[in-house]
């Protein structure tokens, strides 16, 4: 499966025809779907995380459970997912241009 990086690149070109882009909004599309997805699975992680925490040590304030939240692997990964879905929501709103701009 061709990277996230990949995909920026390709679709930076700017000598694409109307078929490139797209196939490229569908590629891009599916892509941020599946982040939706993954990002969900986070969330939830992070919710159950916050519950455990809270329980384990009442006196923790909601900023400090964030910040240990976010310096362990899943809310590295959460921080990655937002910019990832920010990302390929520009790009799908960039391929839309170009598309219409070509019809």
């Amino acid at each position: 499966m061709i990277s996230l990086k990949d995909l920026i690149t390709s679709v930076s070109e700017e000598r694409l025809d109307k078929d490139q882009l797209e196939a490229y909004h569908t590629q891009i599309s599916g892509l941020y779907a599946s982040l939706q997805l993954e990002m969900a699975i986070v969330e939830k992680e992070k919710a159950l995380y916050f519950e455990k925490q809270m329980a384990t040590y009442p006196d923790s304030s909601d900023i400090s459970i964030k910040r240990q939240w976010l310096a362990g692997a899943r809310g590295q990964r959460e921080i990655e997912l937002k910019r990832y879905l920010l990302a390929t929501k520009e790009l799908i709103s960039s391929l839309k241009s170009r598309i219409y701009k070509l019809l």
